[in-house]
């Protein structure tokens, strides 16, 4: 019988990744991983082309996406898995948070003029990130890298730092379960949030029909998979697993990386193999 190896947070460059929906299918076949999420940021576009190429390739793709949402004035991310993409419910959701988007990059863009650095200029059908502007510095010279983009440029009370307003949680869950989807909590320790304060944001999810989350992101160490086996059990969410690949270099954090969903946890994937 053979492995399954999931990859349940993937991005394509629909969003910030720099690999075409084919190309993600592609490396992640190399990879050995034959069941895959792409979880693009506010969209669902890339999920054509990945369906594509995932079916030449014998992969199983689910469909995803990278849900920005607010949550007592700090930006959350929540993964939709199986989701429907055409669900209207979802569009409208997509639609307003793309439009928070673009009416961020343009403010970055004015603060960036102010430093006397060159604006970053985008096509109508790309999504602009944050992490599209940190290349964008290190092309024009400004940054050596990504990181050192963001630490001089883009993160919080930095010169080009802008904040936005996303979709409340509660609504960033409900659009994901009206669209027939699994709401899981995003890498839950980037948030570098108190145990209080991840416990509350958990229980508000809940609350709002959430029911999952991230044990396992990217470069989760020992201690981290840990806490979030225990706040599974706690609260009785699914466990979800995923590199959060962008891209190829991301080398500490591979497509399919990281170690097993360990028990007692049960693992997201048998939501929708039941249903």
């Amino acid at each position: 019988m053979t492995e399954l190896i999931y990859d349940l947070h993937t991005h394509s460059d629909a969003s910030d990744g720099v690999l075409s929906p084919a190309n993600l299918m592609q490396a992640a076949h190399q990879r050995g991983v034959n069941t895959i999420a792409l979880t693009d940021h506010d969209t669902t576009s890339g999920l054509t082309e990945g369906h594509k190429a995932a079916e030449l390739l014998g992969i199983n793709l689910i469909n995803g996406v990278e849900v920005s949402a607010t949550w007592k004035g700090q930006t959350i991310h929540i993964v939709g898995l199986a989701v429907q993409p055409d669900n209207e419910v979802l569009k409208r959701g997509l639609k307003t948070n793309l439009k928070a988007r673009e009416q961020r990059a343009t403010k970055i863009n004015d603060r960036l003029s102010n430093c006397e650095i060159e604006p970053m200029v985008w096509a109508d059908t790309e999504i602009p990130t944050r992490t599209h502007f940190a290349r964008h510095l290190v092309e024009v010279g400004c940054a050596k890298d990504i990181k050192q983009a963001f630490k001089r440029y883009l993160a919080t009370g930095k010169p080009a730092w802008v904040g936005v307003e996303w979709l409340p949680l509660a609504d960033v869950v409900q659009i994901i379960v009206e669209a027939g989807g699994v709401a899981v909590i995003a890498h839950p320790f980037r948030y570098k949030f108190t145990r209080t304060r991840l416990c509350a944001l958990v229980e508000e999810f809940k609350l709002a029909g959430g029911c999952g989350i991230e044990v396992i992101s990217g470069n989760t160490n020992a201690n981290q998979l840990r806490d979030m086996v225990n706040i599974s059990a706690q609260y009785g969410l699914l466990a979800s697993k995923g590199s959060d690949f962008h891209d190829p270099t991301q080398i500490w954090a591979p497509l399919g990386g990281g170690p097993e969903i360990p028990q007692p946890c049960t693992p997201v994937w048998t939501h929708w193999q039941v249903n």
